[in-house]
């Protein structure tokens, strides 16, 4: 068995696409649609984002053409089936809310945008949501960033962050 010399180029790699801040892990693949690789104005966003017991999941498109956005949004909670709570459709620049109406699973708030992080504008999240009635809170978890010109790219990005707790 052997290891990976430090110099090797995929050790560049991961530093170029790991964002740690602190315990918890968003894991998101993000890139042009898998049929049409040399698209540069629609990529394809899959992300999972553990909170507490649960997994909250993105599933859509960003337009860098208008700066739109286009998501399913659901959560699974182990032992429970996957629940679709909605859609997020809009533009990124002015921020989209879904509002997750109260049931016992889960209620709340959820609003993506954009914020500046090292030079880079991310897509980012603010979660305020109750599950199985337990307050998690989070502003600006950063998903992923967003290419600065249009290139034809796919990357992988595993973002971590905490979230506060209150019962």
């Amino acid at each position: 068995m052997s290891s990976i010399p430090d110099d090797h180029p995929i050790h560049k790699w991961i530093d170029s696409h790991l964002a740690v801040t602190d315990e918890y892990h968003a894991f998101s693949l993000f890139g042009p649609p898998a049929l049409d690789p040399q698209n540069v104005e629609l990529w394809e966003l899959n992300t999972d984002i553990p909170i507490g017991p649960a997994i909250l999941k993105l599933r859509g498109t960003i337009n860098f053409q208008n700066g739109t956005c286009d998501f399913t949004v659901s959560i699974k909670v182990p032992i429970f089936p996957e629940v679709k709570l909605g859609s997020i459709k809009g533009n990124l620049n002015d921020g989209i809310t879904l509002k997750i109406g109260s049931s016992k699973l889960i209620s709340g708030l959820l609003t993506l945008h954009l914020i500046p992080y090292n030079g880079k504008k991310w897509l980012a999240i603010d979660i305020d949501v109750n599950i199985l009635g337990k307050h998690y809170t989070k502003k600006d978890v950063r998903i992923v960033p967003l290419p600065y010109v249009y290139f034809t790219w796919t990357g992988l990005w595993l973002s971590v962050c905490t979230f506060n707790t209150n019962h």
